[in-house]
Formats: structure tokens, sequence, C-alpha cells
């Protein structure tokens, strides 16, 4: 009979199989022991796009490129359909450019590599092998045979296209260097690093032959205008610089963000500039716009939202602004700024995820203030949530510091440096309540398990505060802390709060309100912690890469620590209590069994650290919300042997 049964499924679709498995897996209960994952066949989905760090036109305004944690995805510009996508898996330090006359296309990975593709077959030509460290910046010369590159290694390249050989290097810089830019007769390059200096190099011999300072810091994007006569400049101190580049002296000093500049651009005419901003300085708040300025009379146009943009460059004919970042790819009217068109799916770091009760929808938090609510089977964003979204001309004091969702998933919490907490319903988006917090820096949330009360904490002066989730009251705060707490955790029962201080982790009775014990042992801060779902055991996970035991009755530590490669970022249980998960800084996954707590599994997740795992409530799925933005999920093995069995 199973053999026949075998032989029959052997014969279906993938579709079918899929279909198969899925009523199989229904039929034979959600909660089955699981801690035999030393040897299935698990099915893999990963969910959004991924970051944007760099967008970038064809010559012929035909496509768009944008460079991004996953690898380069290219647009038809009619259409704005995706049309080719080359995986690349890298994190940071993804740029991205096009020739001068569109043949080919360059991609700056985080590794120090850059990859090379004819743009015509997409057939990868070559590999750039010279920088130690993400490669922060990439330009073609006008010619198309040489190409510029600079690193976090503080290091300049000159390639020739030719051979793929480095004509020369150079590291005068002594600091990173976060751009380069060639000027359009090709005979300069200039260059912008973290000490706030532009250099402008001679392509031959490759010497400098000027440099000036004006930059208090870092100098995160540099252009030359058209005829070549300016350079634009623009970095963490906020302003933007248009020089004469010619005699080095300044144009226009043009002064309107109020975060870290990360992009400037000239149109093509060169008569306007557009330049983009993300965070403050001192992370109090954002700037997330785009300011669109004169070149001749350094008259300030027009305030665009960007979006959370990190790139923005003109259309070659002029006609059309596109700004990329975050929240995906934005396409306006050059001239007058209307939005025109938008690309999405794509997010920053996934900072908190839940499964809702149904067991096929997965709620996610990113860094871009979003809450999405996605269907785990067909892999659909179903809804997009922005969180803390201001309407345009008010100030964006606003940048949230932590998240955190109700086990249920039905309340979504998130703590910001207007200092507010705000909770919301995660189906709708809709905010619930408002309670006022004292301290600006908010770093840890926790709902109780029953979901009553929610736990908060960050500047060691304001201690831990407990609040009522129904009436947004402040029921009282737990005082004593000498440091940052990072991290909060209830016991399943609610009876005891776990915090913790840096490496030390702190058990407090929640009735009393007085510490039980000091967990002492961990050399690193740590970063995820969990209970046992009897209460009896704590788990932390910390920068020193370790994973220890707490005995919570007595506070001690219950075997030698577990040493998984990376930073722990992450806990969480099987809802059949037979396996825990932690997430590491290096993408990967641990499965280890409760009983032994002995290494099961090890899976590779995305391409970043992973920020959160959450099983789904019938143990089916196993999702990781990772730094790189994206979420990925598994299907786990509750029906191993058949599965294992079909080819």
């Amino acid at each position: 009979m199973r053999s026949r049964l075998l032989q029959t499924v052997s014969l279906l679709s993938i579709p079918a199989r899929l279909l198969f498995f899925a009523v199989l897996l229904l039929q034979h209960g959600c909660n089955r022991d699981i801690s035999h994952l030393s040897t299935p066949k698990i099915v893999k989905r990963e969910l959004g796009k991924g970051r944007i760090f760099e967008v970038a036109y064809s010559p012929d305004g035909t496509r768009l490129a944008a460079a991004t944690s996953l690898g380069v995805r290219i647009y038809d510009v009619d259409t704005y359909t995706e049309v080719t996508f080359l995986r690349e898996d890298t994190l940071w330090g993804s740029r991205v450019a096009y020739s001068a006359d569109g043949g080919l296309l360059a991609y700056g990975r985080s590794d120090g590599a850059i990859r090379l593709w004819d743009t015509q077959t997409w057939k990868h030509l070559h590999t750039l092998k010279g920088h130690t460290s993400p490669v922060w910046s990439i330009a073609f010369s006008p010619d198309g045979k040489k190409l510029a590159s600079a690193g976090r290694d503080k290091l300049i390249q000159l390639w020739s296209l030719r051979d793929g050989k480095p004509l020369w290097s150079q590291v005068r810089h002594t600091h990173t260097v976060y751009c380069v830019a060639f000027s359009p007769d090709g005979n300069t390059l200039a260059s912008g690093s973290a000490g706030g200096k532009i250099e402008f190099w001679d392509i031959t011999t490759g010497e400098v032959r000027q440099e000036f300072k004006e930059h208090r810091n870092w100098i995160e994007s540099i252009a030359f205008s058209p005829d070549g006569s300016m350079l634009a400049s623009g970095g963490e101190d906020r302003i933007v610089r248009v020089w004469n580049s010619h005699t080095g002296k300044i144009s226009h000093t043009l002064e309107g963000h109020v975060g870290f500049v990360k992009s400037v651009a000239f149109s093509p005419d060169g008569t306007m500039l557009a330049s983009t901003a993300t965070a403050n300085a001192n992370l109090a708040y954002n700037d997330f716009t785009i300011q669109m300025w004169n070149t001749r009379t350094g008259e300030h146009l027009r305030t665009l939202d960007s979006h959370r943009a990190e790139s923005v460059v003109f259309s070659p004919d002029g006609s059309t602004l596109v700004s990329g970042g975050e929240k995906g790819i934005h396409i306006r009217d050059a001239g007058t700024g209307k939005l025109l068109n938008t690309i999405g799916e794509y997010t920053g770091e996934v900072r908190s995820i839940v499964f809702l009760p149904d067991g096929e929808t997965l709620a996610a938090a990113s860094a871009d203030e979003t809450l999405r609510l996605w269907t785990v089977l067909g892999g659909a964003n179903r809804s997009t949530f922005d969180t803390h979204t201001f309407p345009e001309g008010l100030p964006r004091e606003n940048n949230v510091y932590s998240r955190a969702f109700s086990s249920d998933g039905a309340t979504y919490a998130t703590a910001s440096t207007d200092k507010m907490i705000r909770l919301w319903e995660t189906q709708t988006g809709l905010v619930l309540r408002t309670m006022e917090n004292e301290s600006i820096y908010t770093y840890a949330l926790a709902f109780s398990s029953d979901g009553l009360t929610l736990a908060s904490a960050g500047n060691w002066n304001n201690g831990i505060r407990i609040w009522d989730v129904k009436s947004g009251e402040l029921l009282y705060s737990l005082g004593g802390n000498t440091n940052w707490i990072y991290r909060l955790c209830f016991s399943p029962d609610n009876s005891i709060l776990a915090s913790s201080n840096g490496n030390d982790i702190r058990l407090w009775d929640v009735r009393t309100r007085e510490i039980l014990h000091h967990l002492w042992g961990h050399t690193g801060t740590v970063i995820a912690m969990a209970f046992f779902p009897d209460g009896s055991t704590l788990i932390s996970g910390s920068a020193d890469s370790c994973v220890r035991l707490w005995d919570v009755q007595t506070g001690e530590s219950l075997e030698p620590p577990k040493w998984p490669t990376g930073t722990v970022s992450s806990i969480a249980f099987s809802p059949d209590k037979s396996t825990f998960a932690t997430g590491n800084s290096n993408g990967l996954i641990l499965f280890w069994d409760t009983r032994t707590n002995e290494l099961l599994k090890t899976l590779k997740s995305g391409t970043g650290r992973v920020n959160c795992v959450a099983f789904s409530p019938d143990g089916v799925w196993l999702a990781a919300g990772n730094s790189d933005g994206t979420i990925t999920v598994w299907n786990l093995p509750l029906a191993t042997d058949l599965i294992q069995s079909v080819p």
C-alpha cells in the first residue's frame, strides 16, 4: 500500500505534490515531535526583495538597475516590470553602475569583489578582485575602458576593463573612501572620504592634483555636473556643497537637510541638483527627504518625501527623478516632484516577526517603520502599514528604537524617540493607544505571555516600566539598573521578568518587584533571551557567540556554554517544546534538542544577521527575519519519512 502510494505521488506535478503534502500534514496533526530534524527535506521560501542601496539608469534610459542585498534587479522603464535578476547575496556595500555605452553593468559586493556583466546576454564576464572589504563606490570612465572603485579598506583602484587588471591602486586616504566620480572629460577622478576630504586624481599617473576640505566629517556622495564645471558633495555634516571644479572654491553651500546626506545627483542639463538624506547624526530624529536645488543660484526649489531613499538619480532625458531605498523605488516627475510610480516589496532590516493564530499569516515589523502581513503559502505581501509616517512638512522626530508583538500577534508595540510607546492593531495597522514615556531611548519591549502587560526599558535612569495594555496606564517601575537594558523577557507564567543589562542578566520577581538573581557568565552584551516552556530554565545568547542555560530557581549556570559561530541574536521554541532555534549574526539558524541540549540541525537564512525567529502555532513553519530585509520561511518536516521517499 505504502509503495503504491509513493509511486502514485511521484507521478504528480510539483504543485499537486505540494497540495498532497499540505493535506497530509493537516491530517496528521499539529504538534508532532520535530526533534528528529537531523535528516529532513525542508521546503524554503524567501519573502521580500531585500534592501536597496543604489539605483542607476542605463544610458539609453530604457532600463533601471537596483543594487540590493540579494543582487541586482533590472527593470523595464516603460512597464516597471522586472526583466532580469542577478543573484549575488552580498548584503553590505552593494553598488551598481552602467558603462557609458550601456554594454556593461558593474556590481560592487560586500566581500570586496566587483562583478561585470554583458547587458545584452547577462553573461558574467569578469570578477575584479583587489579590495579586502565592502566596495562603497564604483564608476566607469566616460570612454568605457576603465573602472574606478573605492572601499572601506581605504583603497582607490583604477581597473583596465580590457584585461580586468588594476592600472593603479592608492591608499593615500587615512579613512574609508565612500565615493568616486569621473570628470566628464575622463581625465580626473574625484574621491570623497570619511575624513571629509575631496581629492582630484590624475588618471594617468594616479597622483593627487588637487585636494580641498570643508566638510567636517565623512563625505557620502560626490557628482560632477554634465559639463564638468561643478562638483557637488554631501555627507555627515548635513550640508550639500557645490564647488567650482577648476578652482576648488565653493560656489554654493546648501543647507536644508537634518540628516546624513547619502546621495547627490545633477540633472542632465546641469540646472538642478537633487540630494537625499537619512538619519540625523545623533539619531534622535530622521530626515528622509529629497531636496531639490537650483545650481545656478543655490535656491531651494522643493522638498520631497524620499521614502527612506539611499540613492537618487535623474533619467538620461531629465524627465524623471528616481530614488531607491528601504521602501522601494519611487519614480517622480523631475519638474514637479509628482509621484508617478512605485516598485515595492523592498524593506529595511526585519526586526520582529510573529505568526498569527491561523498559522498561515506572518506579521513582520521592519526598520523602515512598516508593518507587513505576509501569506506564507503564496508568498504574497497581503498588507503594508506605515506605522510612523508623518504628513509632508512636519518634523520627523520619530525614530523607532524597539518593537514587539504580543504572543498571539494581535497587538504590535513600538517605542520611538518622541518619547511615545504606541500599541497597534496588527490586522489593521491602526493605533489602539499611546503611552507617554520619559525616555527618548527605549531599546527593549516585551509583552507578558497573556498580552495584558507590556514591559519597556532602555536608559538606565528610567529603569524598567510595566504598563497595562488595555488602559495604557503605567503600573509601576523597577529600578536599580546601572546600564543600558537591551532585552526583556517574561517567564511563561509571567511571575519573573528577565532583563539584560550589558553582560549582566537580572531576574526580577514581578510580584515583589525585587531582584531574584544576577546571572553572570557572558562576556558580551546579551542580545537574546527565552524561557523554557515550563519556566524552569532561561536561555541567553550574546555578542560573545555563546548560548548559556540558567536555572531560574538558583540562578546557576546549568552546564558548559554552547559556542555557535557568530553573535547569538534570537531564540525561539517550537510549539511541541521539543526543540529551540537560535539565530546568529552570520545568517545561520541552529536547532537544539530541549531534552539533551544537543545541536540537531543548521540552516542558512539570509545574507546577514538573523534578527528574529518564530515558529507557526502548528509547528509547520519556521520563519527568520533578516538584516538584509528578507524573511526566510521553511516548511518543517512533519512527514519526514514520506517526503524523503518521493523524488
